[in-house]
């Protein structure tokens, strides 16, 4: 019998080549996306369910499944302030992976960040290392953390000073070897395949998975 998968962040770059790939993989015979506004992606077996993040109650019913794959992040440039940010890339994130520890999923793929760290001084990073933190606590049978360095792909929104980032190390990626090798961009869908990939391992516990190891999963 197939698995129940369900993603967080489906509308963004990795969130949506990670679906992409849901979708195609036998292993898994249904896959719910949680999502703010209506996917314009239709497949027998997905399940779209329009929720308001603010109202964990209106969508723990959702949360059931074996696998949760949460990709959902922003920039406080789109969010419109600190808080806000916050709000997006820790609280949603983090109550769903509660709602879905309750309802018993026992495995969680988590989208973070090269550097995450909840004492840094820098928001961006601080933040990721505090939902690292925290989910972890939950006590998934198995917890990943995918800590990705600049991810290289079209998104559907403008994000200017990642696209400035994106040429950059795309331009000089010879530079990236070695020690840097750490830095060096990563595609979207490199990183959807790790996140899949090691969904279907045999991995318990809490993985993290650096940088420069998601190059292993490249085709």
């Amino acid at each position: 019998m197939g698995k129940t998968a369900l993603i967080l962040g489906a509308t963004g770059l990795v969130g949506g080549a990670c679906l992409a790939r849901l979708l195609k993989d036998d292993s898994f015979e249904k896959v719910v996306a949680l999502t703010r506004t209506p996917l314009k992606v239709k497949h027998n077996k997905l399940f779209n369910a329009v929720v308001d993040f603010n109202r964990p109650a209106s969508y723990s019913e959702y949360c059931v499944g074996d696998v949760l794959f949460s990709a959902m992040g922003t920039t406080i440039g789109k969010a419109g302030s600190k808080e806000a940010f916050f709000k997006v890339d820790y609280t949603y994130p983090f109550e769903v992976a509660k709602a879905a520890k309750q309802n018993g999923v026992g495995t969680h793929v988590l989208i973070s960040s090269l550097g995450a760290d909840a004492g840094s001084s820098i928001l961006y990073s601080q933040v990721k290392g505090k939902l690292e933190r925290d989910i972890s606590l939950l006590g998934f049978t198995t917890d990943i953390i995918i800590q990705p360095s600049i991810l290289l792909g079209e998104r559907k929104e403008s994000r200017p000073m990642e696209r400035i980032g994106q040429s950059f190390v795309q331009k000089c990626s010879f530079l990236f070897v070695g020690p840097l090798a750490q830095y060096k961009g990563v595609s979207a869908e490199t990183v959807a395949i790790a996140m899949i990939a090691l969904a279907k391992g045999n991995n318990k516990g809490k993985l993290v998975v650096e940088n420069r190891e998601l190059f292993t999963f490249e085709k």
